[in-house]
């Protein structure tokens, strides 16, 4: 399907850019986890890769309460990852939906599938449709979001690095080397 209006492609780019950023989302706490595990990055890579979007956060959280001994940045670091999970969520709901757009009224229904009801298989064993309305100003909210999540897991690994900066030295320039240009604006 191709759009047909200037709502439609405005819709559809807000889809993807959701898409974009949670990906940059995504490698911050992979690249956070394979810090918080040691200066190897190839092994938190690696441990990390199997993880989907919903364990990374908890993951993440778990190794650094355990490496982070500072109650205060572990408190604060707790509620940031807290605060930023709904983005996760409200993410799913958007790229796991299918749209109908509606340009001349400035909404997109959204339909998706549901197998559970109340966490329960429904009786007569047939999939449920859940059906919600949102406005392009939600979907760039969403975008806005994840934007900020990544800023600041990308934040909260310069303060690690600077905490621990000689476990780092190494590490760093590599780092610094492949450090990617654009953080998703």
């Amino acid at each position: 399907m191709t759009p047909q209006s200037d709502f439609e492609r405005e819709f559809y780019c807000a889809i993807g850019k959701i898409s974009v950023n949670h990906e940059y989302v995504e490698y911050w706490m992979r690249q956070f986890i394979g810090l918080l595990i040691g200066p190897d990055n190839k092994l938190g890579g690696i441990i990390s890769i199997p993880l989907s979007s919903h364990l990374l956060p908890r993951y993440l959280m778990a190794l650094y309460e355990y490496k982070v001994k500072d109650e205060e940045k572990v408190k604060g670091f707790r509620e940031m990852i807290k605060h930023n999970e709904s983005a996760l969520k409200r993410r799913d709901e958007c790229i796991h939906a299918v749209w109908f757009v509606s340009p001349l009224e400035g909404f997109a229904a959204r339909q998706r599938p549901q197998v559970k009801v109340n966490g329960e298989y429904p009786k007569d064993r047939g999939l449920k449709l859940r059906e919600s309305e949102h406005t392009l100003s939600e979907l760039n909210n969403i975008v806005k979001d994840l934007q900020q999540f990544a800023r600041a897991l990308h934040a909260n690994m310069y303060w690690y690095i600077q905490d621990n900066a000689e476990e780092f030295k190494d590490w760093l320039e590599e780092y610094e080397r492949t450090l990617p240009k654009d953080l998703g604006e």
